[in-house]
């Protein structure tokens, strides 16, 4: 029974009973081990982790040890038999009720990294099982500790992480000798991220990069947006002596122009854009062969035709195909007096973007990506570490490709996702949803940069294509603000969440104004 029975509208408060409830059994934040390298978690639903957070057990024998949080479920639990009679609800007494309510807590596992040393220090390894243990987050020292050992100090700084000890996250170096897959839907901040990546790295490695552009995001790559004197970091960057060097279309105001012989452009790339079969086309692709071959360089498109028409039928076919393609027309040839892109050589240079965007069609784009990485496939065996930095990845490797060129342009990026790491060439492709690049490209990629994502079908492909990082972290994706990244694999060997920093350089492919969504009324 219940004093005051009439009163019941004071009495039926289930959010107040409930309150009163956790408040008369408590849940700890606590942490256990069977194994010594998975710890099980379990707290209030107020506990204050999340999925990616650094944490702490003490246990009553031993070292504090540092664990990250790999996933969290809320449970439901019916405990004993609770008698209500001990119990103040809210001024009202239960003098005989009894009830068995649904308790809910938050439960999961964490990934034990190591012991924390009396000495400030941190030693990484798999310790004895532990029984529970209370759970604390780590400060930002312990933390600071850890990462030093793990991932080491003065890699490229991209952020600050959002575990609670706003420390700057810094990237492994040498885990760029793995290719890397960098992936955020539109508004994410994808392509502000890429560039906040391509200055930490040409400040703090030798990495040479070639930047393949089509938005022409990365263009003023060499130049500082900030004043020094206001963001003090950016004050080394002016002073790095290896300029980045912008390779556009003429009339584009690069560094050089983006211009080509087609004597620049492999034989088989050529091939694949006129849709040349070596075998359902054998006369046609037999002649431009020995066009290609026996012409002298530099020659042009009109030199081929010509040199073709000599042939016969077999060249008149093949002529016709040339000219019906239009490509004698394009902007993307030499004109007389000019140098090639190729004649610039770009392997005399450490940071070079090739501005995809300035040229005017996306058939110009895919022949110049295609041979920028077929020139260097072929003369792999001159073993110079290059890092290819690929934004928009969907456009040149398709995960579908529809077209001759786009199959060879793909089999590039599958040759040198494949076997180009022995030969120092790597990989960083770039999109917006997983299911558009070639699936070759992307299973060959350990490194896994990931911004938010909202499609349940992208979270679950990129969770089954990433299986060594933990499902729970991919999970988070959905849950990311503007920015905000996990950065995982053996450029993070602890996965880490960070807020992008501030970018030092102009983003050349920025969005438009939204001033027109309101108008000023007088």
């Amino acid at each position: 029974m219940v004093d005051n029975a009439a009163d019941t509208d004071s009495f039926i408060d289930p959010v107040g009973i409930r309150r009163r409830l956790n408040e008369a059994v408590p849940v700890s934040s606590v942490a256990f081990s069977v194994d010594g390298r998975v710890a099980n978690i379990s707290g209030p639903l107020d506990m204050g982790h999340n999925v990616g957070d650094l944490v702490v057990a003490e246990p009553a024998v031993g070292p504090p040890l540092i664990m990250q949080i790999e996933m969290l479920d809320i449970t439901e639990r019916t405990p004993l038999e609770i008698d209500l009679e001990r119990l103040d609800l809210g001024g009202h007494v239960a003098t005989t009720a009894k009830a068995r309510p649904i308790m809910r807590a938050v439960e999961g596992t964490a990934q034990i990294l190591g012991s924390l040393t009396g000495s400030g220090g941190f030693a990484p390894g798999s310790p004895a099982p532990f029984d529970e243990s209370l759970l604390r987050a780590a400060t930002s020292d312990e933390a600071k500790a850890m990462r030093q050992v793990m991932t080491g100090t003065g890699g490229p700084s991209i952020g600050t992480a959002l575990d609670g000890t706003d420390l700057p996250i810094e990237l492994r170096p040498k885990g760029f000798t793995r290719h890397t897959f960098l992936c955020g839907q539109s508004g994410s901040g994808k392509t502000y991220t890429t560039g906040v990546l391509l200055e930490s790295m040409r400040l703090s490695t030798r990495l040479p990069i070639i930047v393949l552009d089509p938005n022409s995001d990365h263009v003023h790559l060499g130049r500082l947006a900030v004043d020094p004197s206001e963001v003090p970091e950016s004050a080394p960057y002016a002073d790095i002596p290896e300029p980045v060097v912008v390779a556009s279309a003429r009339g584009h105001d690069g560094d050089v122009d983006l211009v080509a012989h087609l004597s620049d452009i492999p034989f088989t790339v050529f091939a694949a854009f006129l849709g040349l079969d070596a075998i359902a086309d054998l006369d046609e692709f037999g002649a431009l062969r020995r066009a290609m071959t026996s012409l002298e360089s530099p020659f042009s498109v009109p030199d081929v035709v010509e040199h073709v028409r000599r042939e016969g039928e077999v060249g008149s076919r093949l002529a016709a195909r040339i000219d019906n393609t239009g490509v004698a027309s394009w902007d993307l040839w030499c004109r007389p007096g000019e140098e090639s892109i190729t004649s610039f050589r770009l392997r005399d240079h450490d940071y070079v973007v090739i501005d995809l965007g300035s040229l005017g069609r996306p058939l110009e784009r895919t022949l110049v990506s295609t041979s920028v990485l077929g020139g260097f496939w072929l003369d792999r065996a001159d073993r110079q570490p290059r890092l290819f930095v690929i934004d928009e990845a969907h456009n040149v490797f398709p995960a579908n490709p529809a077209t001759p060129l786009e199959r060879a342009t793909a089999d590039f990026g599958t040759l040198i996702a494949g076997e180009g790491r022995k030969f120092g060439l790597h990989l960083l492709v770039a999109t917006q949803r997983p299911s558009k690049v070639h699936e070759q490209v992307i299973a060959q990629c350990d490194n896994l940069i990931l911004l938010r994502m909202n499609s349940k079908l992208d979270v679950d492909e990129l969770t089954d294509t990433f299986s060594h990082v933990a499902a729970g972290l991919i999970r988070r994706s959905p849950s990311l603000s503007l920015g905000q990244v996990l950065y995982a694999g053996p450029i993070s060997p602890v996965p880490a969440f960070a807020q992008t920093r501030r970018r030092w350089t102009p983003e050349g492919g920025a969005d438009l104004p939204t001033d027109w969504v309101s108008r000023e009324r007088a």
